[in-house]
């Protein structure tokens, strides 16, 4: 298994609500071990109880989450977790631009991964519906690097990489789209080459993407100020606006600067189904 030994720990009989003091160390469990699958961490987000217009994220760099409202009336629990849900009209989050979460210097890229716990009310969006992006069609000036998300009409879980400089981009997707309202763990990975056959997108821990989504003239992403988006993306205008939201709920986003193999990826089903207690 790629070196790891790291095995979910046994939650016990019965699920402990979140909040409760064994509810906070399965918790405290489940993200020593997430991070430590991840081998090099640059973002982890779980909804957690108690948070309201803010969160920290939970990797080395703490980022700051910042909500459109409050988020407490959102939140909801699942297994020893929470989820928190997203209304596809205006319910998002920020986190400042950052080093952390560019993996490009407009000559090359650097590997990484991108995976997500959610539940979408609505497996064919009229639109395309934002997992997580760092990506600004400012018309005055793009700032695009990378998005996940699944596209509009069709549904399709797809992860992009765009080059500001050449106004290509790479990627692939999964032509089939997600089981509403179902729990699913979505993921892709980048190997850094510049290629779409560099990328890949898991659907529970199995890679599934079966065509490209790629234009024009592709070398690596730039290293922009865009910010980190949650459920959503900012809109081709002189002045960016939110759009492309996330209809649904989501539980945990995480963003490693490394290529999770199929292995590691299977651990982290693991995690969340002991944590979360599904049955991905």
């Amino acid at each position: 298994m790629s070196g790891h030994t790291i095995e979910p720990h046994p939650i016990g009989h019965g699920i402990s609500p979140a909040g409760t003091p064994a509810a906070d160390q399965i918790r405290d469990r489940f993200v020593s071990d997430l991070l430590a699958v991840m081998g090099a961490p640059e973002f982890l987000w779980i909804a957690q109880k108690g948070d309201t217009t803010t969160s920290t994220e939970l990797s080395n760099n703490t980022d700051t989450i910042t909500w459109d409202a409050t988020v407490a009336s959102r939140l909801g629990g699942l297994g020893s977790g929470m989820k928190q849900n997203f209304d596809a009209s205006d319910d998002e989050g920020d986190s400042p631009d950052s080093d952390d979460h560019s993996f490009g210097d407009s000559t090359v890229d650097v590997p990484m991964t991108v995976f997500a716990l959610v539940e979408a009310d609505d497996a064919t969006p009229a639109a395309d519906a934002t997992i997580i992006s760092k990506w600004n069609e400012d018309t005055d000036g793009e700032l695009r690097e990378w998005r996940f998300l699944l596209s509009g009409t069709n549904g399709y879980p797809r992860f992009e990489q765009y080059d500001d400089t050449n106004n290509g981009y790479i990627g692939r997707e999964d032509q089939t789209a997600l089981t509403a309202d179902t729990w699913t763990m979505v993921s892709a990975t980048s190997n850094g080459a510049g290629t779409s056959a560099g990328i890949n997108v898991q659907v529970n821990a199995v890679a599934l993407d079966d065509a490209d989504s790629a234009s024009g003239t592709y070398v690596a992403m730039n290293n922009t100020t865009a910010v980190l988006s949650i459920g959503h993306n900012l809109s081709a205008a002189s002045s960016p606006v939110a759009e492309g939201f996330w209809d649904g709920d989501m539980a945990c986003i995480g963003i490693a600067r490394k290529a999770l193999s199929i292995e590691e990826l299977w651990i982290i089903k693991s995690l969340f189904n002991s944590y979360y207690d599904l049955s991905l």
